[in-house]
């Protein structure tokens, strides 16, 4: 670190005010250093090298940029008569520096201008350089982790100054910045002094300094070629989202404000010169780019372009099934799968691509089955396939539909008492389905909550949860996966805590202090310690000691602390083996 040379010199004789003040700007300007904030260093540096040395009189001490020196103060105690000690000052000479003064305040009275005013001179003024180093340099690192931390997540251009082992230290102004192997494009190779460009995508503190991590796979360095080579982004034209697989291809979603300027042929430019300039600077990465749309559906369309799509269906609020042409499934897929793979970053959404021919198959297997269930509950061909023709697809879904709403099929001939019977009949169709399913998976599960029905049952059994205990040791957000939305997250830790409950493992969570001594579970529930001869005192029993042999009156209907323990539904659930509760996983709160 470079310091003022009347800072850092061992000189004999004490540094002019003027010498000092000037390097101080010096220094200030090459290090990009907050000037204000320097001088108040340097003036608490000498505050606290004076406090030492001359301790029984409070100091202050100010640099006088103007007149170019550093003024020392007494701190004093205005009084109305003459001082009787150093420690004081009379209201009248106060009043000719502070016309403000008044008495039992304080006033500064100037002692000395310059280092050689100060006592024990040589001392106080290595002391004071030596402070003053110090607090410099913590200033220095702090200014480059604020130079820093402005430039995060942006792109500069740094040279290459070392390499090792793939990882890369580049020479950036200010400072060294690094690149991890991880973050530089597949295939890229570097020379010493060569000058590239990288994306700061993290700074952190540490005591040698800032440290930059640099990337050249980070989305944001796709963003800053494009601001770099578009001039219209930013201005008109923005870019909603990026989906990036680094040295391979990338998908970005773009928009104008102007409806007058084409978006992607901004960001192409003439005869593709702008995309180009990008693509060169990423080691020739394939790029699309697409119009981007508020409309979840209309995006995920835009993104697997130019696949020609047949249906979209949507399943859920981020769940889309795209049926694509036969002949355009490879298009829509991509090589090994990048293509749909990008669409689901871009699009933040689930994409499920199916062709035509499989679609057709799937909608005819679940067409046909729907027909066998309808049957089997008594309906008449016609109905049959008016329910298949609305989406009316399972038993499930009659119970789980409006009866209004089917009713209001067209051509439906259901009055309402053979509604009633349909949905009663569909009901029991779906329980022998779940059981089916329960007893095909040989399910366990004999449910302690009464919301657990033989539907979450089978639901479980399909996810490999077969057991009683299987449930005791999920996680919530796992059930709530699996049985979805039917139940809200507090009512998942209930059943959850109920099915532990039942099987004696919430009492663990109660036991304090597990397996000392072979201590009994009764007494580890209470406040208290064993005595020499191992027996236990509670701090009710400890705190009688001292107290009149007299008996207490004594109440017939209460009970004792450890029969209340002894009584309590949580002992009644105890198993017989000790269990250590470290190996229960708490519940998700």
């Amino acid at each position: 670190m470079n310091t003022p040379r009347n800072i850092s010199k061992n000189v004999e004789l004490a540094p002019r005010s003027d010498e000092l003040i000037e390097s101080l700007f010096q220094l200030a300007s090459e290090k990009n250093l907050n000037t204000t904030l320097l001088f108040e260093i340097v003036e608490d540096s000498i505050r606290e090298v004076l406090a030492r040395t001359k301790g029984d009189i409070p100091i202050d001490v100010k640099i006088d940029i103007d007149n170019k020196t550093i003024c020392i103060y007494a701190i004093k105690t205005i009084v109305e008569d003459e001082p009787q000690d150093i420690y004081e000052i009379s209201l009248e000479e106060a009043l000719k520096s502070d016309p403000d003064a008044e008495i039992d305040g304080q006033a500064r009275e100037l002692i000395g201008t310059g280092f050689s005013s100060m006592p024990f001179m040589r001392t106080s003024i290595n002391a004071v350089r030596k402070l003053l180093q110090e607090k410099i340099m913590i200033l220095e690192k702090e200014a480059e982790f604020d130079t820093f931390s402005e430039k995060k997540n942006t792109m500069i251009s740094a040279r290459v100054k070392s390499i090792s082992f793939g990882n890369i230290i580049l020479d950036i102004k200010g400072g060294e910045g690094y690149m991890h192997s991880s973050e530089i494009i597949p295939g890229e190779t570097f020379k010493i002094n060569q000058e590239i460009k990288a994306y700061i995508y993290q700074v952190e503190e540490n005591q040698k300094g800032p440290q930059v991590m640099l990337s050249r796979k980070h989305p944001g360095m796709l963003e800053y070629l494009f601001d770099e080579n578009v001039p219209e982004i930013g201005d008109k034209i923005s870019i909603r989202a990026i989906a990036r697989e680094a040295g391979s291809k990338s998908k970005v979603a773009v928009t104008s404000e102007d409806p007058d300027i084409d978006p992607i042929g901004s960001c192409i430019g003439k005869n593709g010169d702008r995309i180009k300039a990008v693509m060169r600077e990423l080691s020739n990465e394939k790029i699309d780019i697409i119009n981007w749309s508020d409309d979840l559906i209309t995006l995920v369309i835009n993104a697997i372009y130019p696949a020609e799509i047949v249906k979209v269906v949507v399943k859920d609020e981020n769940d889309i099934e795209l049926v694509i042409k036969d002949d355009n499934m490879h298009i829509a897929i991509g090589r090994d799968g990048q293509n749909v793979r990008l669409a689901r970053k871009l699009t933040k959404c689930k994409i499920k691509i199916s062709s035509e021919t499989e679609y057709k198959a799937e909608e005819l297997r679940i067409a046909n089955k729907a027909r066998e269930e309808f049957k089997e509950i008594g309906m008449n061909d016609d109905d049959i396939e008016l329910f298949i023709e609305n989406g009316i697809l399972s038993c499930n879904a009659i119970v789980e539909n409006n009866p209004d709403e089917i009713k209001e099929i067209e051509g439906i001939s259901l009055n309402n008492e053979e509604m009633e019977d349909l949905i009663h009949k569909a009901n029991e169709k779906c329980i022998a389905n779940y059981t089916k399913i329960a007893t095909e998976l040989e399910s366990k599960i004999d449910s302690p909550d009464d919301r657990i029905t033989i539907e979450e049952i089978a639901s479980l059994a399909q996810n490999g949860i077969l057991t009683n205990e299987d449930v005791a040791y999920m996680d919530t957000y796992d059930m709530i996966d699996i049985i979805g939305n039917k139940f809200s997250k507090y009512d998942v830790d209930e059943i959850i805590m109920n099915f532990r409950k039942d099987l004696g493992i919430i009492d663990e969570y109660f036991r304090e202090d597990e397996g000392s001594d072979d201590k009994s579970d009764e007494n580890t529930s209470e406040d208290g310690s064993y005595d020499e001869d191992g027996n236990f005192i509670s701090s009710a029993e400890k705190s009688e000691e001292g107290r009149s042999n007299e008996p207490d009156s004594f109440d017939e209907n209460e009970s004792s602390d450890e029969e209340k323990t002894e009584n309590s539904p949580l002992n009644e659930e105890k198993s017989d083996e000790h269990k250590n509760p470290s190996e229960n996983p708490s519940l998700d709160n």
